[in-house]
């Protein structure tokens, strides 16, 4: 296949609220419908598909779909480190470094 390398190229969706199919695929270079019924299943975001025709490039076509999961919420919270890697470990500079 010539040109968009990621035309035609099948993905794994949340089901269709059409028919249920979770395989969908890609036309139009970004759209994507479902492989049963048809209906439109939305545009892949522009980092998707460079992710996606950077795959391509190193890997080849995949034999199966892609699994394409919608972006995880980041939590703006800090961790807590784990135990052992320095975070319990308090080091003052002593006193008589410290000049007035």
């Amino acid at each position: 296949m010539t040109g968009e390398p990621i035309l035609g190229l099948r993905v794994r969706l949340r089901p269709c609220p059409a028919c249920g199919l979770i395989i969908a695929t890609v036309v139009n270079g970004n759209a994507m419908t479902c492989d049963s019924c048809g209906r439109k299943r939305g545009r892949l975001d522009s980092e998707t598909q460079r992710f996606l025709r950077d795959f391509v490039a190193v890997f080849g076509r995949p034999t199966a779909p892609i699994e394409i999961r919608p972006p995880q919420a980041v939590s703006t919270e800090t961790s807590p480190q784990p135990s052992g890697a320095g975070a319990d470990d308090v080091i003052n500079a002593p006193e008589k470094a410290i000049r007035k």
